[in-house]
């Protein structure tokens, strides 16, 4: 029969002569994120849209959405009482994000808003977020 070849460890424990004590450890369940929150999503890209609203669904927010800056602002001037956010991406028709976050605030004070980029540029695709809260 050949010879093995290989590494041999041998592993020397010391002896204990008095009894371990088991402790129990309480295991913690992290609950899953659900929100509750109106979110109002303005996006011109219809797939994009859908998907961000498939996701927050699952997440349990309830979903407004707005196609554009103008359908954005008539959203906000009918239900803004409604919405607790509004989620924008950066390159919008009709309008810089920021001047739509300002025109959305002048109607919407306490509205807060995260307006987001995805930038693909690399292989992997890179996304910025920039929130705004509401002012005290």
């Amino acid at each position: 029969m050949s010879e093995l070849l290989g590494t041999r460890f041998q592993i020397y424990l010391p002896r204990i002569e008095e009894a371990i004590a088991v402790v129990k450890v309480p295991v913690i369940v992290p609950q899953p994120l659900h929100g509750a929150e109106t979110i109002l999503v303005i996006e011109d890209d219809n797939a994009i849209r859908r998907i961000t609203r498939e996701f927050l669904k699952i997440k349990g927010y309830t979903l407004v959405e707005a196609r554009g800056t103008t359908e954005a602002l008539q959203v906000v001037e009918n239900r803004g009482g409604q919405i607790d956010l509004g989620l924008t991406d950066v390159l919008m028709l009709g309008m810089k994000e920021r001047e739509l976050v300002e025109r959305l605030v002048q109607l919407r004070p306490d509205l807060r808003s995260s307006i987001c980029r995805s930038t693909r540029r690399t292989p992997r695709s890179i996304s910025e977020c920039s929130a705004r809260e509401p002012s005290s």
